[in-house]
Protein backbone atom coordinates (compact mmCIF):
# COMPACT_ATOMS: atom_id res chain seq x y z
CA UNK A 1 0.00 0.00 0.00
CA UNK A 2 1.33 3.67 -0.59
CA UNK A 3 0.04 6.85 1.03
CA UNK A 4 1.09 9.49 -1.55
CA UNK A 5 -0.03 13.47 -1.78
CA UNK A 6 0.96 16.57 -4.44
CA UNK A 7 0.10 19.83 -3.07
CA UNK A 8 0.75 22.70 -5.70
CA UNK A 9 2.17 25.66 -3.88
CA UNK A 10 1.83 27.71 -6.56
CA UNK A 11 1.44 27.80 -10.42
CA UNK A 12 5.16 26.78 -10.98
CA UNK A 13 5.70 24.77 -7.43
CA UNK A 14 4.52 21.49 -6.67
CA UNK A 15 5.68 19.29 -3.65
CA UNK A 16 4.92 15.84 -2.77
CA UNK A 17 5.89 12.85 -1.10
CA UNK A 18 5.15 9.12 -1.35
CA UNK A 19 5.02 6.48 1.69
CA UNK A 20 4.98 2.98 0.97
CA UNK A 21 3.69 0.52 3.38
CA UNK A 22 5.29 -3.00 2.57
CA UNK A 23 4.93 -6.51 2.95
CA UNK A 24 7.35 -9.49 2.17
CA UNK A 25 6.67 -13.35 1.72
CA UNK A 26 9.83 -14.65 0.27
CA UNK A 27 10.55 -18.47 -0.63
CA UNK A 28 12.42 -21.04 -2.59
CA UNK A 29 14.25 -24.17 -2.61
CA UNK A 30 17.64 -24.58 -3.53
CA UNK A 31 18.04 -28.43 -5.76
CA UNK A 32 21.24 -30.45 -6.18
CA UNK A 33 21.81 -32.52 -9.10
CA UNK A 34 23.02 -36.05 -8.73
CA UNK A 35 23.26 -38.52 -11.89
CA UNK A 36 20.61 -36.67 -13.92
CA UNK A 37 17.95 -36.51 -10.88
CA UNK A 38 17.01 -33.23 -8.53
CA UNK A 39 17.49 -33.57 -5.16
CA UNK A 40 15.61 -30.46 -2.92
CA UNK A 41 18.64 -29.75 -0.61
CA UNK A 42 17.47 -26.48 1.80
CA UNK A 43 13.75 -24.71 1.54
CA UNK A 44 13.32 -21.54 3.29
CA UNK A 45 11.03 -18.85 3.81
CA UNK A 46 9.76 -15.32 5.94
CA UNK A 47 8.00 -12.41 5.80
CA UNK A 48 8.35 -8.76 6.57
CA UNK A 49 5.78 -5.98 6.91
CA UNK A 50 6.62 -2.19 7.65
CA UNK A 51 7.40 0.96 6.75
CA UNK A 52 9.30 1.67 3.37
CA UNK A 53 11.42 4.42 2.47
CA UNK A 54 9.63 7.64 1.75
CA UNK A 55 10.16 9.65 -0.91
CA UNK A 56 10.26 13.32 -0.99
CA UNK A 57 9.52 15.50 -4.14
CA UNK A 58 9.85 19.24 -5.53
CA UNK A 59 8.70 20.41 -9.05
CA UNK A 60 9.72 23.75 -10.77
CA UNK A 61 8.05 24.54 -14.03
CA UNK A 62 10.42 27.12 -15.71
CA UNK A 63 9.30 27.38 -18.98
CA UNK A 64 5.32 27.57 -20.16
CA UNK A 65 4.80 28.06 -23.95
CA UNK A 66 0.91 26.92 -24.41
CA UNK A 67 1.15 22.85 -23.94
CA UNK A 68 4.81 22.66 -24.19
CA UNK A 69 7.37 23.40 -21.25
CA UNK A 70 10.29 22.75 -19.58
CA UNK A 71 10.45 21.89 -15.49
CA UNK A 72 13.16 20.66 -13.14
CA UNK A 73 13.04 18.46 -10.49
CA UNK A 74 14.63 16.66 -7.30
CA UNK A 75 13.60 13.79 -5.46
CA UNK A 76 15.38 12.36 -2.26
CA UNK A 77 14.62 8.87 -1.09
CA UNK A 78 14.88 8.59 2.96
CA UNK A 79 16.30 5.67 4.91
CA UNK A 80 13.06 5.10 6.82
CA UNK A 81 12.50 1.23 5.88
CA UNK A 82 14.58 -1.93 7.70
CA UNK A 83 17.22 -2.50 5.43
CA UNK A 84 17.61 -6.08 7.59
CA UNK A 85 14.51 -7.08 6.37
CA UNK A 86 14.41 -5.90 2.79
CA UNK A 87 11.89 -2.81 3.41
CA UNK A 88 14.66 -0.19 2.74
CA UNK A 89 17.43 0.38 0.61
CA UNK A 90 19.13 1.83 3.84
CA UNK A 91 20.96 4.81 1.92
CA UNK A 92 19.63 8.18 1.54
CA UNK A 93 19.32 8.97 -2.42
CA UNK A 94 19.16 12.35 -3.83
CA UNK A 95 17.61 12.16 -7.60
CA UNK A 96 18.00 15.68 -10.27
CA UNK A 97 15.63 15.52 -12.95
CA UNK A 98 14.75 18.22 -16.04
CA UNK A 99 11.05 17.36 -17.27
CA UNK A 100 10.09 18.84 -21.31
CA UNK A 101 6.97 18.49 -22.92
CA UNK A 102 6.91 19.33 -26.46
CA UNK A 103 3.41 19.50 -28.46
CA UNK A 104 2.57 19.71 -31.82
CA UNK A 105 -1.15 19.83 -33.67
CA UNK A 106 -1.03 15.99 -33.81
CA UNK A 107 2.04 14.76 -32.17
CA UNK A 108 3.42 15.51 -28.54
CA UNK A 109 6.73 14.70 -26.86
CA UNK A 110 7.87 14.31 -23.21
CA UNK A 111 10.89 13.37 -21.99
CA UNK A 112 13.19 13.69 -18.43
CA UNK A 113 16.65 13.21 -17.40
CA UNK A 114 17.42 12.53 -14.26
CA UNK A 115 20.42 11.10 -12.69
CA UNK A 116 20.44 9.64 -8.93
CA UNK A 117 23.46 10.38 -6.55
CA UNK A 118 24.14 8.11 -3.72
CA UNK A 119 21.83 5.59 -2.40
CA UNK A 120 21.15 1.57 -4.23
CA UNK A 121 19.83 2.70 -7.64
CA UNK A 122 22.32 4.58 -9.21
CA UNK A 123 22.27 5.42 -12.98
CA UNK A 124 20.53 6.73 -15.40
CA UNK A 125 16.51 7.14 -14.36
Amino acid sequence: MIVLGNYGVSDRIDVGVVIPFVRLSPQGERFDTYRGQAFVQATGSASASGLGDIVARIKYNMLREGASGLALGAETRLPTGDEENLLGAGEISFTPRMIGSVEGRAVGFHGEVSYTLHGVSKGLG
